[in-house]
């Protein structure tokens, strides 16, 4: 015990130093394991490194001396730009082509105007414009609106001309159209065969057209005392005289071969609506086409065809001194904008003059500059035909030069009646639909389909079906009543007009437009 009395004297140093060995071990210890611990890392960040670099340098077999890297790096990026570009510059090229092709028809038909009158709206693009009121900056010359507006009602009876149809409107507010040039002398027998009308084409309609071609003031903002047509009044006329004659050019090849009235496949022409009228129209009434003479408007829906004429005979009892204020709202002033819900997008609803403009003056790629590409001008046609040439009729519009995309094809007809049953319990209507408005309004661009409803009564939308309007199918369908055939039938569809290509629409620049033009 005695010895042990030294050791604890000093016990407080030996646990001091006992502690200080106690804690550089365990400190050396701690420091070795961190220190496996960070090269063991270091090197799991080196070997996901290399992974990445040998996935990056993967090159493809394309049988050249220098491989090509398929990983997306700063390469693949420019190709992918350069795909883009040459992309774009290919559908310039289509365009250019698509335009060049139509360019000739799209000139004034039937030359309408005298070459000087013409050139002088030759440099406007309506899609490019910018709708505006009074602004005599971006207006043609006042004597050459003039002009056309005096020059225009002499081409109305030439229209009907082309069908072989009489032009029944004589006088538009004081204005007598030009009488029909004198032809040679012809026997009775020629007269007969080759003068006669061959096809009727309805007052109403011929009056609506009228009045559309060659009446302006209180249209499209248009307050112009004397009635002179805006530069753009008489764009949009070109367009409608364009598409009315490439129209009437399609019932011309089909009654070609016709001598004589009862020979033609189109008999009557009810009505050919055009742009948002087309679009907007209402059920025609079968009783009425089907009346005397086969002329008459379609009822109900006549009513909005002939607002025009309403609010044109209105406006001319106004006093000269009486001016309307240009302070317009924008919404109405997009509501006068002829363009406004004139053209339909890929699923038949009108496009909005707004947007329309806005796609076809933007500088850049997107999904609505189709627009800026081509129109898509909505067309509905109501005749009396002979029902068994309307596939010669459907040939016909798929050929014209400008053609017809036909998507919905309404026809009045059915079976025969039967022995123990009246005619009009077997009355059928028959609306044949490749994917254009449908019975319930703007449809889809589906397939084709056929429905066969009996009993339907007035049904349909901004497309709608051929109503039933109380008139007897033996009118149509039996021999006895109906010797030559004939049945109304409504056609709607697009006609396409391809505007002059501009590059900046598509996004295209002017080193990617020159490459263009040397390539071609």
């Amino acid at each position: 015990m005695d010895q042990l009395k030294p050791i604890l004297k000093y016990h407080f140093w030996i646990l001091c130093g006992v502690v200080i060995l106690a804690t550089i071990g365990a400190g050396f210890w701690a420091m070795s394991g961190q220190a496996s611990e960070i090269s063991g890392q270091v090197s799991a960040i080196n070997a996901a490194q290399n992974d990445a670099k040998s996935v990056m340098s993967v090159s493809a077999d394309v049988g050249e001396e220098n491989s090509v890297s398929v990983h997306p790096n700063e390469n693949t990026k420019e190709g992918m730009e350069s795909e883009i570009s040459e992309g774009k510059t290919e559908v310039l090229a289509a365009w250019q082509k698509l335009y060049d092709e139509q360019k000739d028809l799209l000139d004034w038909p039937l030359n309408a105007l005298p070459k000087g009158v013409a050139d002088a709206f030759a440099s406007f693009q309506p899609e490019r414009m910018k709708f505006e009121l009074d602004n005599e900056q971006v207006e043609a010359p006042l004597n050459r609106r003039k002009q056309v507006a005096q020059i225009l009602p002499n081409v109305l009876p030439r229209l009907a001309e082309v069908i072989r149809a009489e032009w029944q409107v004589a006088e538009i507010d004081g204005a007598t159209n030009r009488e029909p040039e004198k032809v040679e002398e012809q026997s009775p027998m020629e007269t007969m065969m080759f003068n006669q009308p061959i096809t009727e084409w309805s007052y109403n309609d011929q009056m609506q057209w009228a009045l559309q071609l060659t009446k302006f003031k209180e249209r499209n903002g248009n307050n112009d005392i004397t009635g002179t047509p805006t530069t753009m009044q008489v764009l949009y006329v070109k367009e409608n005289l364009v598409l009315l004659n490439s129209v009437l050019e399609i019932i011309k090849s089909v009654n070609a071969d016709a001598m004589t009235p009862g020979q033609a496949t189109v008999k009557t022409i009810q009505s050919i609506m055009i742009g948002k009228e087309a679009h907007e129209a209402q059920p025609m009434d079968l009783g009425t086409l089907g009346g005397e003479g086969g002329g008459g408007g379609p009822g109900g829906a006549m009513d909005d065809r002939m607002k025009m004429m309403q609010d044109y005979a209105q406006n001319r009892g106004k006093k000269k001194s009486e001016k309307k204020s240009t302070k317009v709202s924008t919404s109405e002033l997009e509501a006068m904008d002829p363009a406004n819900l004139r053209y339909v997008n890929e699923k038949f609803e009108p496009i909005p003059s707004s947007e329309y403009r806005n796609a076809a003056n933007a500088s850049q790629l997107s999904d609505k500059s189709w627009m800026a590409v081509v129109k898509r001008v909505p067309v509905r046609l109501r005749l009396m035909i002979d029902e068994r040439q309307i596939d010669d009729l459907m040939e016909a519009c798929a050929n014209a030069k400008i053609p017809l995309e036909v998507r919905q094809v309404t026809i009045k007809g059915g079976d025969l009646p039967g022995a123990d049953k009246p005619a009009v319990e077997n009355d059928k209507n028959m609306n044949v639909d490749r994917g254009g408005p449908s019975a319930a309004g703007a449809g889809g661009a589906g397939g084709a389909s056929m429905t066969l409803d009996e009993g339907d009564s007035g049904k349909g939308g901004a497309g709608g079906r051929l109503g039933d309007s109380g008139l007897d199918s033996e009118n149509y369908k039996t021999a006895e009543f109906n010797a030559n055939f004939e049945v109304p039938v409504e056609i709607y569809g697009f006609m396409k007009i391809y505007n002059k290509p501009t590059p900046e629409a598509i996004g295209v620049t002017d080193g990617e437009s020159a490459t263009t033009t040397d390539a071609e």
